[in-house]
């Protein structure tokens, strides 16, 4: 199929924002629009036809009103929270914008997935988003730009990010879909088998914010590393589970490799995450209580869909034995993420 495009609404500024759909149409095919960069559906062959298999919204004014859900969106610079919104580079203290408690928040009140993207290049199987983020946008130091290129490669989709900034910063950016298998709109996930190649997790404060140090998975319901029915997990009696899953997982071994299986036993479906990131964040959708109405006209709740977040652990511009973010002036950070769907 050729690419797509059509209007998806206009921001409150009367901003129009377009929709782009790459793929086969008798195959895997991807509506993204420019709007966070992010991924509205996701639809895989299924009896004849095809199911979308990603929560989303089903115009602008969804994106713009739930932001804060950042449903299929690209988000940065820097995912998950940055304990008391600010970190140090090079001797240098950084204070950030506030969107989460006292924390920075998937990139601050304004960050990459609030954000029209640009079109830079596109055909039927690719699209190219570019961003450009002034210099202390949200904070940040450094004025970055941004690439987020879309492939669908077969049974594979494809996410590769890359940035360049013209001083020291951070860049720790995720994809923060939210599955569901079993179909947009059909309920909840719990029946879904989940398989992470982690055996550490990183232990959290009621706020979100990282507690002490990597710990082991084993004798804890974040033991990810056979499948386990994410019902079970969701409603365990634990110190670190109060609402459902939101955990940062370290995934073994280093650069572009299996991260996470999800499966959905009834359909048979079921999605490899592959990613060269350091963790992966697991997200059983906590706090959908029935305000956001997805692209079906169905009312989202808690544990309608769980997001798989390749990324840098929570806070790590402030704890470096976590990993490396820093993107130095003039140089080129990449980061990939596959993912690779079977049934």
């Amino acid at each position: 199929m050729a690419t797509s495009f059509r209007h998806f609404g206009n921001l409150p500024d009367g901003s129009p924002v377009t929709a782009f759909t790459i793929g086969d149409a008798d195959g895997i095919h991807v509506t993204l629009l420019e709007l966070g960069a992010a991924v509205q559906s996701l639809w895989v062959p299924a009896d004849g036809g095809s199911t979308n298999v990603v929560l989303g919204h089903s115009d602008a004014e969804g994106y713009v009103r739930y932001a804060d859900d950042y449903m299929g969106v690209v988000v940065g610079r820097y995912a998950n929270r940055i304990a008391n919104a600010t970190f140090t580079l090079d001797g240098q203290t950084h204070t950030l914008g506030v969107n989460n408690g006292s924390a920075c928040h998937h990139g601050g009140p304004e960050g990459f997935s609030h954000r029209v993207w640009s079109v830079t290049r596109s055909s039927s199987h690719s699209i190219t988003f570019e961003l450009t983020s002034p210099h202390l946008d949200q904070g940040f130091p450094g004025e970055m730009t941004v690439l987020a290129t879309y492939t669908v490669e077969g049974a594979v989709v494809v996410l590769e990010m890359e940035a360049t900034a013209d001083r020291a910063t951070v860049f720790g950016p995720t994809s923060h879909i939210y599955w569901n298998l079993a179909g947009e709109g059909s309920g909840g996930v719990d029946d879904h088998r989940l398989t992470v190649a982690a055996g550490q997790f990183l232990p959290v404060d009621d706020d979100g914010i990282p507690d002490g140090a990597l710990r082991s998975v084993a004798d804890t319901p974040l033991d990810f590393r056979h499948p386990v029915r994410l019902g079970n997990v969701m409603r365990a009696d634990h110190a670190q589970l109060h609402n459902g899953v939101d955990h940062s997982l370290h995934v073994t071994g280093h650069g572009l490799r299996h991260a996470a299986t999800l499966t959905d036993p009834v359909s048979g479906r079921s999605v490899e995450v592959h990613s060269d990131l350091p963790a992966v964040q697991v997200y059983t959708s906590n706090f959908f209580d029935g305000r956001t109405v997805g692209t079906s006209g169905t009312r989202y709740r808690q544990g309608d869909g769980v997001a798989l977040e390749p990324q840098f652990h929570p806070d790590t511009p402030n704890r470096p034995e976590l990993g490396d973010p820093v993107l130095r002036a003039g140089a080129v950070r990449k980061h990939r993420i596959e993912w690779r769907f079977q049934g």
